[in-house]
């Protein structure tokens, strides 16, 4: 989708980026920003009540989206992170 030039944010976990699928599907060339979330984000159990223990820091992800738009709507969230460069190994391993 963001290779179709869709702007997207996604929330997923801070952790596992040496994991293959991190590096070749989402640090790719549409990679707006990154926010690391500065607290542990709870959520809610299908009855509303917040679920306790979420093992993990967040990160936001951002693609196809302005760098202004970015720190004016997530700087109040955590750090807003702009990747200069993304450069790949071909024929890695994964």
């Amino acid at each position: 989708e963001a290779a179709r030039g869709l702007r997207i944010v996604a929330l997923l976990p801070g952790q596992r980026f040496e994991q293959g699928y991190w590096q070749r599907n989402l640090f790719t060339e549409h990679l707006t920003a990154l926010v690391a979330v500065r607290k542990r984000i709870a959520f809610l159990r299908p009855d509303g009540v917040a679920r306790k223990g979420n093992p993990y820091g967040s990160f936001l992800y951002v693609y196809n989206g302005s760098w202004a738009e970015v720190v004016r709507h997530f700087a109040p969230l955590g750090m807003c992170l702009m990747p200069g460069r993304i450069a790949q190994q071909s024929g890695g391993a994964s």
